[in-house]
């Protein structure tokens, strides 16, 4: 559908929002603080997966009989149904942060326009979604003073692509990945040491108040 949104289907346009999680050998944390924000931002995950289970399309993230990412199979299915998914947000890591200089790493050529600590959380699409990318960041900035940036870019770029946001794009909706930027600040990432003590919980709390002001803005019901 392109930039500009609306499938045609009978069901009013909505947000839908991921919080994957992914298991990881000997604790390392993965996406286990975005599902935990799930609740906080509207999402109940049980609720959401027993209804999944119960129209057939996916159950605990993973569809059991075909070895498929439940965003992919999930996507499809909607729109198989024609639904109007207005934005899709895929909550990928939201829990690390880093005050010190230096702490933020980027892909190529792009340190040269954002900031050089890791203390902010990035709000990024593919170029087809970034009106949808417009919509969500100013949703959040007018709901959060919590330091935010922004990034459309080719799928391409290292890391642009990486989480349940392509199954969306590759289905025709808009999606954006809500992010701390994972690997491009956590030195620990997916590795053991990657632990719960890690997270700066303040901070993820105020990045999730944020997020759940601008989901219901979004969702017109602010």
């Amino acid at each position: 559908r392109g930039d500009d949104g609306g499938t045609g289907g009978g069901e009013p346009p909505r947000v839908t929002l991921s919080g994957r999680t992914s298991p990881l050998p000997q604790g390392a944390r993965g996406r286990g603080d975005a599902a935990a924000a799930c609740p906080a931002c509207g999402l109940a995950p049980r609720e959401a997966e027993e209804r999944m289970e119960q129209e057939g399309e996916v159950g605990g993230g993973i569809d059991a009989a075909r070895g498929e990412m439940g965003s992919k199979v999930y996507a499809r299915a909607a729109r198989r149904r024609g639904d109007d998914i207005r934005i899709m947000l895929s909550l990928e890591m939201l829990g690390c942060y880093d005050d010190a200089p230096g702490s933020q790493a980027y892909p190529p050529l792009l340190k040269w326009f954002y900031p050089e600590r890791g203390n902010f959380i990035a709000f990024v699409s593919n170029l087809a979604s970034r009106r949808a990318l417009r919509e969500a960041f100013e949703a959040f900035r007018a709901h959060s003073d919590f330091p935010a940036e922004r990034l459309a870019a080719p799928a391409w770029v290292p890391g642009v692509a990486w989480s349940d946001q392509l199954s969306f794009w590759r289905a025709g909706y808009r999606a954006v990945m809500v992010t701390d930027t994972a690997f491009y600040r956590n030195r620990h990432y997916h590795r053991a040491s990657d632990t719960p003590n890690r997270l700066r919980y303040p901070e993820m709390a105020r990045v999730v108040e944020g997020l759940a002001a601008a989901i219901a803005a979004l969702a017109g019901e602010d």
